[in-house]
């Protein structure tokens, strides 16, 4: 079992798309602290949970650009997101969670390992690279 998400906390934005459930688990297994809510909760959850990334639903895109900017002052990597999507069957999201844990395991660990003990860039990650 891979655990490239050890001592990590995500917290999860969620909105009418992703299975918040099958995204938690999954990056529970990879061994992070997981922390979900509400767009209208997310600057409390935030400055709770001091996490090292968010995901946010991709359904607040157009509505979280106050939510990106506090994350950009804040240095905290965050991705938009529309998988594990609630409308694929149980195999479909499950696959799809893990891979989502697997991409944001990659790019947190990436600046842990380039810029140890610095916060990462605060940019959103690059949907070339991590498509989800």
């Amino acid at each position: 079992m891979n655990h490239s998400l050890d001592h990590r906390t995500i917290v999860i934005v969620e909105g009418r798309s992703i299975s918040t459930f099958r995204l938690r688990k999954a990056l529970e297994k990879d061994g992070a602290a997981v922390c979900v809510t509400s767009k209208a909760e997310a600057a409390v959850a935030l400055h709770q949970a001091k996490p090292d990334a968010v995901v946010i639903d991709f359904s607040l895109a157009s509505d979280c650009e106050d939510l990106c900017a506090e994350l950009e002052r804040e240095a905290v990597t965050y991705m938009y997101c529309s998988s594990p999507n609630r409308q694929q069957d149980y195999s479909a999201q499950v696959s799809a969670a893990q891979d989502v844990a697997a991409a944001l395991a990659e790019v947190v660990n990436h600046y842990e390992a380039t810029m140890p003990g610095l916060p990462n860039s605060g940019r959103e990650i690059d949907p070339e690279l991590y498509a989800i």
